[in-house]
């Protein structure tokens, strides 16, 4: 153990170092094939060698799956938030869309614009009952919020779902079907899913999205400096 500023870290000696940020890197709770940005301050509350930032930026930027996940153009979807009003507390504002995990399986994403904190779940079917009932779980357990952005797909509008919303007083704002633009917070989690999915080789892919989500939650966000959670 060594002290730097008041705090204790581990000393790593040279020869475990990239082997440690190796796995660091790809651990499904922990790094979850992040780059530098996201994990470099998590890494350094535990761990201490001099320079070290320039290990850390070698060794996650040569990562060989995230090349090959992250790097390829058909992979990047453009995004635009600059006409998107920002929320002034959390959980006033959430985006909701789904994404498709295998043949029989769906997950729900929302993401709280505010705290970019995400909420996922597995579901069988992308419809409307489904949505309904996960709606009601995540409300159920983390409250109200003002507003609920969804794309206009057959899951999020429906008579159920429409006077669900206008009984709880929540307005919904349903984006064009090709504008991510407005829903843009959860169209970038989306992708940080497939990502995740097409790197991770351990866990099922279930077990990928939950470890996932627990992972982002706990992470600095790069938007606000803070984890979600």
């Amino acid at each position: 153990m060594i002290t730097i500023k008041g705090k204790s870290r581990v000393y790593v000696p040279r020869v475990l170092r990239d082997e440690l940020l190796r796995r660091f890197h790809e651990h499904p709770d922990i790094g979850q094939h992040w780059g530098y940005a996201k994990l470099a301050d998590k890494f350094c509350l535990i761990f201490y060698w001099p320079k070290m930032a320039i290990d850390m930026q070698r060794v996650w930027q040569d990562c060989e799956v995230c090349w090959r996940t992250k790097h390829q153009p058909s992979n990047l979807v453009q995004t635009n938030t600059h006409s998107i009003p920002r929320p002034s507390e959390v959980w006033e504002t959430l985006n909701a869309d789904y994404i498709q995990l295998e043949d029989k399986l769906h997950v729900l994403v929302i993401i709280d614009e505010y705290s970019r904190f995400a909420y996922t779940a597995i579901t069988k079917k992308q419809d409307q009952h489904s949505t309904l009932v996960q709606l009601m779980k995540c409300f159920s357990t983390f409250g109200y919020p003002r507003t609920l952005r969804t794309d206009g797909g057959v899951s999020f509008i429906g008579n159920k779902i429409e006077k669900y919303l206008q009984t709880m007083h929540i307005k919904h704002y349903i984006s064009s079907p090709h504008n991510h633009k407005s829903n843009a917070f959860v169209e970038r989690f989306n992708r940080t899913i497939r990502e995740s999915l097409r790197a991770q080789t351990e866990l099922t892919p279930i077990e990928t999205v939950y470890a996932l989500t627990y992972a982002y939650n706990r992470t600095k966000h790069m938007s606000t400096g803070y984890p979600p959670s």
